[in-house]
């Protein structure tokens, strides 16, 4: 069940797991959104590079690559519409790999960032605005990025748990997916229910303000790294 499990943090002390996640969120915005007009080859350049990163900061892929199995297919349907458009090659390649790309760099921020530490900084960063509702907003998305893997492996282990059965999901398959459903339901409430019991064993409270990740010279080596590449995309188109 392991290999299907993506989107999951990992604990860590490398340069990315010590960068502050606003940093590290940022830069998975902006270099999506530039990567939707940036030209061909630089989109496979900087795949490359991802890759590269990816390798460098020992992403799981052995682990992942069960998981992105949907993914992947995904980026070959990408691929082959294009194609169908009457666009070159390389254009619809380019299309495929910037679809990978943003998958991959959301691999590596959620791999490398705890959802806790993510909650904490964009409530601190959305306080002096919204207050209470700061503090709301955090919860809410430490809450959605948690449950995440959480969805992904209880839908597998349901799965599995029915296939060892003897259920074949094509003989019926809306009775099979509508069972899926249900019993996939049922669990989050559960395990939802025991996030809830496990932060009011915490003391959690919306009336507090929580401590963010500082910021140090690694965000600045961060910032303009993201300068950088952000300069040479809008140089190059």
């Amino acid at each position: 069940m392991e290999g299907y499990v993506i989107f999951r943090h990992r604990m860590g002390n490398g340069f990315m797991n010590r960068c502050n996640p606003l940093v590290k969120l940022s830069a998975l915005i902006v270099l999506s959104s530039l990567l939707s007009f940036s030209s061909p080859l630089f989109i496979m350049v900087y795949f490359i590079l991802l890759a590269f990163l990816s390798l460098v900061i020992r992403l799981p892929w052995r682990s992942l690559i069960a998981g992105c199995t949907f993914f992947l297919i995904l980026a070959v349907f990408i691929f082959v519409t294009d194609l169908m458009d009457e666009r070159s090659a390389l254009e619809a390649a380019a299309s495929a790999l910037k679809f990978l790309s943003v998958l991959v760099m959301s691999l590596i921020f959620t791999d490398t960032t705890s959802p806790n530490d993510t909650a904490r900084s964009i409530s601190a960063f959305l306080y002096p605005v919204f207050r209470k509702g700061s503090v709301t907003f955090g919860f809410i998305v430490e809450l959605t990025l948690s449950m995440i893997p959480t969805v992904l492996e209880t839908m597998v282990g349901i799965k599995d748990a029915r296939a060892s059965r003897g259920e074949v999901m094509l003989r019926h398959p809306v009775r099979a997916l509508t069972g899926l459903s249900i019993s996939l339901f049922s669990a989050l409430l559960d395990n939802i229910s025991s996030y809830a019991d496990a932060l009011e064993g915490r003391l959690y409270s919306d009336e507090v303000r929580r401590e963010a990740p500082g910021f140090t010279c690694r965000d600045l080596i961060m910032v303009l790294i993201i300068a950088a590449i952000s300069g040479v995309i809008i140089w190059t188109r």
